[in-house]
């Protein structure tokens, strides 16, 4: 009896952590938002599982995912920093938010980005054309047969209040900390 009556106290305690948390996170991540730098918006479609030749079929897993958002940013770091990327860890700054793969949940799972756009090294435009070329590339990738559209979808930020509202929309639970760099 003692049991039952612990557990419906740590339940609500647990809720109440993590609204606690993904408030806190959530405020920590809008103070990173430069007020009048520009941001790009991306989301990158995966597939959901491949079939290799020998007919082993593999179902993507959120450490795939979050490998092939990893080559995604090393490619694009390597090409706008050059060797300062890897010698001395210039990056991009981003946050990445990871939605769908639950299993009560028809969305597919896909990663959305926020991005800000180097001031004296690239446009937002060249940045796009990084981003759509190395994405093609990423093993995991959606490819032919799927229109560019579901693949990658990439839009410029129109304010800094854009970007926190795109960071609220999201959530904090899907918050990946590991592939962002803030």
């Amino acid at each position: 009896a003692k049991d039952k009556c612990q557990k419906p106290l740590a339940v609500t305690h647990s809720r109440y952590r993590q609204h606690e948390i993904k408030q806190v996170t959530q405020s920590w991540l809008k103070s990173k938002v430069i007020p009048d730098g520009k941001y790009l918006f991306i989301t990158l479609t995966l597939k959901q599982g491949q079939v290799h030749q020998n007919g082993v079929f593999e179902k993507l897993t959120t450490e795939a995912a979050d490998r092939s958002v990893a080559f995604l940013f090393k490619n694009i770091e390597r090409d706008i920093f050059g060797s300062a990327a890897k010698r001395f860890g210039k990056h991009l700054q981003r946050a990445v938010f990871e939605e769908g793969g639950d299993k009560h949940s028809e969305i597919r799972i896909h990663r959305h980005l926020c991005v800000a756009v180097p001031d004296d090294y690239v446009t937002a435009e060249m940045l796009a054309t990084l981003f759509r070329h190395y994405w093609a590339k990423a093993y995991w990738a959606m490819r032919a047969g799927s229109t560019a559209s579901t693949a990658i979808h990439i839009e410029e930020a129109r304010s800094p209040e854009a970007v926190t509202e795109y960071i609220s929309k999201n959530g904090i639970e899907a918050f990946c900390p590991f592939t962002s760099r803030l």
